[in-house]
């Protein structure tokens, strides 16, 4: 698989991941550790891809902004821990997950 379709397979993982932000709540500690792990795997891909591409100077805007939205995605879903003082900042990096998953998939199409 190239690496445009890897991004846009990644893209697509990371679209579903919103609709799973949108269809619970905040202080789920599921859902916290399902942010986690997620951000976990965002990351290493992105590390991967970042490798891959560091010497290719001919890569796609596409692909860098594509590379750069998911970025943003994975930052957004590092968890927070929940208590009282945090749930609202939590609850707003969700939201924003959510609009910028919205932005990733305006890029794809």
């Amino acid at each position: 698989m190239d690496t445009s379709s890897q991004l846009k397979s990644l893209s697509n993982e990371a679209m579903l991941f919103a609709e799973v932000i949108n269809t619970s709540t905040a202080d789920n500690c599921d859902l916290l550790n399902a942010c986690e792990l997620f951000s976990n795997y965002l990351e290493h891909q992105l590390n991967e891809f970042s490798q891959l591409n560091s010497s290719n100077t001919d890569t796609l805007k596409q692909t860098d902004k594509l590379a750069f939205q998911l970025n943003k995605l994975c930052q957004l879903i590092k968890p927070v821990p929940i208590n009282n003082h945090h749930k609202k900042p939590w609850k707003l990096q969700l939201s924003n997950y959510v609009k910028e998953a919205e932005t990733l998939k305006n890029i794809i199409n």
